[in-house]
Protein backbone atom coordinates (compact mmCIF):
# COMPACT_ATOMS: atom_id res chain seq x y z
CA UNK A 1 0.00 0.00 0.00
CA UNK A 2 2.85 2.38 0.79
CA UNK A 3 4.25 1.88 -2.69
CA UNK A 4 0.85 2.60 -4.27
CA UNK A 5 0.48 5.72 -2.13
CA UNK A 6 3.86 6.91 -3.33
CA UNK A 7 2.96 6.06 -6.92
CA UNK A 8 -0.28 8.02 -6.84
CA UNK A 9 1.62 10.81 -5.09
CA UNK A 10 3.67 11.11 -8.28
CA UNK A 11 0.41 11.71 -10.16
CA UNK A 12 -0.58 14.78 -8.15
CA UNK A 13 0.56 17.22 -10.89
CA UNK A 14 -1.96 15.60 -13.22
CA UNK A 15 -5.00 15.70 -10.92
CA UNK A 16 -7.13 17.67 -13.39
CA UNK A 17 -6.51 15.12 -16.13
CA UNK A 18 -7.20 12.30 -13.68
CA UNK A 19 -10.55 13.84 -12.72
CA UNK A 20 -11.52 14.23 -16.39
CA UNK A 21 -10.50 10.65 -17.09
CA UNK A 22 -12.47 9.48 -14.06
CA UNK A 23 -15.59 11.28 -15.28
CA UNK A 24 -15.23 9.67 -18.71
CA UNK A 25 -14.68 6.26 -17.15
CA UNK A 26 -17.80 6.67 -15.05
CA UNK A 27 -19.81 7.79 -18.08
CA UNK A 28 -18.48 4.86 -20.09
CA UNK A 29 -19.41 2.36 -17.38
CA UNK A 30 -22.90 3.82 -17.03
CA UNK A 31 -23.47 3.94 -20.79
CA UNK A 32 -22.52 0.28 -21.12
CA UNK A 33 -25.46 -0.59 -18.86
CA UNK A 34 -28.00 0.96 -21.25
CA UNK A 35 -27.95 -1.47 -24.26
CA UNK A 36 -29.51 -4.40 -22.33
CA UNK A 37 -32.41 -2.14 -21.37
CA UNK A 38 -33.06 -1.31 -25.03
CA UNK A 39 -32.74 -4.97 -25.98
CA UNK A 40 -35.24 -5.89 -23.27
CA UNK A 41 -37.75 -3.44 -24.70
CA UNK A 42 -37.19 -4.76 -28.23
CA UNK A 43 -37.71 -8.38 -27.19
CA UNK A 44 -40.49 -7.98 -24.62
CA UNK A 45 -42.26 -4.89 -25.93
CA UNK A 46 -41.88 -5.28 -29.69
CA UNK A 47 -41.19 -8.87 -30.73
CA UNK A 48 -43.26 -10.60 -28.05
CA UNK A 49 -46.26 -8.31 -28.62
CA UNK A 50 -45.80 -8.08 -32.42
CA UNK A 51 -45.87 -4.29 -32.11
CA UNK A 52 -43.42 -2.86 -34.63
CA UNK A 53 -44.39 0.76 -34.14
CA UNK A 54 -41.55 1.41 -31.67
CA UNK A 55 -38.94 -0.82 -33.30
CA UNK A 56 -37.30 1.92 -35.36
CA UNK A 57 -37.09 4.28 -32.39
CA UNK A 58 -35.62 1.61 -30.11
CA UNK A 59 -33.05 0.54 -32.71
CA UNK A 60 -32.07 4.18 -33.27
CA UNK A 61 -31.68 4.64 -29.53
CA UNK A 62 -29.59 1.46 -29.26
CA UNK A 63 -27.32 2.57 -32.11
CA UNK A 64 -27.01 6.00 -30.48
CA UNK A 65 -25.98 4.45 -27.17
CA UNK A 66 -23.32 2.30 -28.86
CA UNK A 67 -22.04 5.37 -30.73
CA UNK A 68 -21.88 7.30 -27.44
CA UNK A 69 -19.96 4.44 -25.81
CA UNK A 70 -17.41 4.43 -28.64
CA UNK A 71 -17.08 8.22 -28.53
CA UNK A 72 -16.44 8.18 -24.79
CA UNK A 73 -13.99 5.31 -25.21
CA UNK A 74 -12.01 7.23 -27.85
CA UNK A 75 -11.84 10.34 -25.67
CA UNK A 76 -10.92 8.33 -22.57
CA UNK A 77 -8.20 6.35 -24.38
CA UNK A 78 -6.72 9.55 -25.81
CA UNK A 79 -6.65 11.27 -22.41
CA UNK A 80 -5.25 8.27 -20.56
CA UNK A 81 -2.52 7.62 -23.12
CA UNK A 82 -1.58 11.30 -23.21
CA UNK A 83 -1.42 11.21 -19.41
CA UNK A 84 0.71 8.07 -19.57
CA UNK A 85 3.20 9.67 -21.96
CA UNK A 86 3.51 12.80 -19.79
CA UNK A 87 3.88 10.60 -16.73
CA UNK A 88 6.65 8.58 -18.38
CA UNK A 89 8.48 11.74 -19.44
CA UNK A 90 8.30 13.22 -15.96
CA UNK A 91 9.29 9.91 -14.36
CA UNK A 92 12.32 9.43 -16.59
CA UNK A 93 13.50 12.98 -15.95
CA UNK A 94 13.22 12.36 -12.21
CA UNK A 95 15.04 9.05 -12.56
CA UNK A 96 17.89 10.70 -14.46
CA UNK A 97 18.10 13.41 -11.81
CA UNK A 98 18.10 10.74 -9.11
CA UNK A 99 20.85 8.74 -10.79
CA UNK A 100 23.04 11.82 -10.94
CA UNK A 101 22.95 12.01 -7.14
CA UNK A 102 24.08 8.44 -6.55
CA UNK A 103 27.62 7.79 -5.40
CA UNK A 104 30.29 6.37 -7.69
CA UNK A 105 30.51 3.28 -5.51
CA UNK A 106 26.91 2.48 -6.42
CA UNK A 107 27.75 2.39 -10.14
CA UNK A 108 30.80 0.25 -9.41
CA UNK A 109 28.59 -2.32 -7.63
CA UNK A 110 25.71 -2.22 -10.12
CA UNK A 111 25.93 -3.34 -13.72
CA UNK A 112 24.86 -0.99 -16.48
CA UNK A 113 22.49 -3.61 -17.87
CA UNK A 114 20.64 -3.86 -14.57
CA UNK A 115 20.23 -0.10 -14.40
CA UNK A 116 18.97 0.10 -17.97
CA UNK A 117 16.56 -2.78 -17.37
CA UNK A 118 15.11 -1.09 -14.29
CA UNK A 119 14.82 2.29 -15.96
CA UNK A 120 12.99 0.88 -18.98
CA UNK A 121 11.02 -2.07 -17.58
CA UNK A 122 9.97 -0.44 -14.30
CA UNK A 123 8.79 2.72 -16.02
CA UNK A 124 6.85 0.76 -18.63
CA UNK A 125 5.23 -1.37 -15.92
CA UNK A 126 4.17 1.74 -14.02
CA UNK A 127 2.78 3.35 -17.18
CA UNK A 128 0.74 0.24 -17.97
CA UNK A 129 -0.61 0.18 -14.43
CA UNK A 130 -1.57 3.86 -14.49
CA UNK A 131 -3.12 4.01 -17.96
CA UNK A 132 -4.66 0.53 -18.21
CA UNK A 133 -4.66 -1.58 -15.06
CA UNK A 134 -6.16 0.77 -12.51
CA UNK A 135 -8.53 2.48 -14.97
CA UNK A 136 -9.99 -0.69 -16.45
CA UNK A 137 -10.32 -2.26 -13.00
CA UNK A 138 -12.33 0.77 -11.89
CA UNK A 139 -14.58 0.51 -14.96
CA UNK A 140 -15.22 -3.18 -14.34
CA UNK A 141 -16.04 -2.55 -10.67
CA UNK A 142 -18.48 0.27 -11.50
CA UNK A 143 -20.09 -1.79 -14.24
CA UNK A 144 -20.50 -4.76 -11.91
CA UNK A 145 -22.19 -2.68 -9.22
CA UNK A 146 -24.38 -0.92 -11.78
CA UNK A 147 -25.42 -4.20 -13.37
CA UNK A 148 -26.41 -5.60 -9.98
CA UNK A 149 -28.50 -2.50 -9.23
CA UNK A 150 -30.26 -2.68 -12.61
CA UNK A 151 -30.95 -6.39 -12.18
CA UNK A 152 -32.36 -5.78 -8.71
CA UNK A 153 -34.73 -3.17 -10.12
CA UNK A 154 -35.86 -5.33 -13.04
CA UNK A 155 -36.07 -8.76 -11.41
CA UNK A 156 -34.64 -9.20 -7.93
CA UNK A 157 -35.09 -13.00 -7.84
CA UNK A 158 -33.06 -13.42 -11.02
CA UNK A 159 -30.52 -10.90 -9.72
CA UNK A 160 -29.93 -12.96 -6.58
CA UNK A 161 -29.36 -16.04 -8.72
CA UNK A 162 -26.94 -14.19 -10.99
CA UNK A 163 -24.81 -12.68 -8.22
CA UNK A 164 -24.25 -16.03 -6.48
CA UNK A 165 -20.92 -16.60 -8.30
CA UNK A 166 -19.73 -13.03 -7.55
CA UNK A 167 -17.90 -13.92 -4.29
CA UNK A 168 -16.01 -16.66 -6.13
CA UNK A 169 -15.09 -14.27 -8.94
CA UNK A 170 -13.97 -11.64 -6.44
CA UNK A 171 -11.75 -14.16 -4.67
CA UNK A 172 -10.15 -15.04 -8.00
CA UNK A 173 -9.69 -11.38 -8.90
CA UNK A 174 -8.14 -10.69 -5.51
CA UNK A 175 -5.21 -12.90 -6.47
CA UNK A 176 -4.69 -10.92 -9.69
CA UNK A 177 -4.92 -7.62 -7.83
CA UNK A 178 -2.40 -8.84 -5.25
CA UNK A 179 -0.07 -9.96 -8.03
CA UNK A 180 -0.36 -6.56 -9.72
CA UNK A 181 0.33 -4.79 -6.46
CA UNK A 182 3.34 -7.00 -5.84
CA UNK A 183 4.73 -6.31 -9.31
CA UNK A 184 4.35 -2.59 -8.68
CA UNK A 185 6.01 -3.01 -5.28
CA UNK A 186 8.93 -4.69 -7.01
CA UNK A 187 9.43 -1.55 -9.06
CA UNK A 188 11.96 -0.03 -6.68
CA UNK A 189 11.99 3.04 -8.84
CA UNK A 190 8.93 4.37 -6.99
CA UNK A 191 10.72 4.19 -3.67
CA UNK A 192 13.89 5.62 -5.13
CA UNK A 193 12.60 8.80 -6.72
CA UNK A 194 10.03 9.53 -4.00
CA UNK A 195 12.24 8.90 -0.96
CA UNK A 196 14.70 11.73 -0.26
CA UNK A 197 16.85 9.53 1.98
CA UNK A 198 17.30 6.84 -0.68
CA UNK A 199 20.62 7.76 -2.21
CA UNK A 200 22.94 4.77 -2.19
CA UNK A 201 20.81 1.68 -2.82
CA UNK A 202 18.16 0.79 -5.32
CA UNK A 203 15.54 -0.54 -4.80
CA UNK A 204 16.11 -1.65 -1.19
CA UNK A 205 14.79 1.55 0.31
CA UNK A 206 11.71 2.22 2.48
Amino acid sequence: MKVLQRLFGLLKPYWRTLILSGVLLLGRAMAQLAPPLFQRQIIDGVIAKSDLSRLGLLIAGLVGVYALIQLIAVGDNFIRHALGERFILDLRVRIYSYLQRLSLSFFERTSTGELMSRVTNDVNALEQFVTHGSALSAVDAIRLVGAIVVLMILHWQLALLVILPVPVLLSCCAGSIFASGRSIAECGIVWAISTPSCRTTWPACG
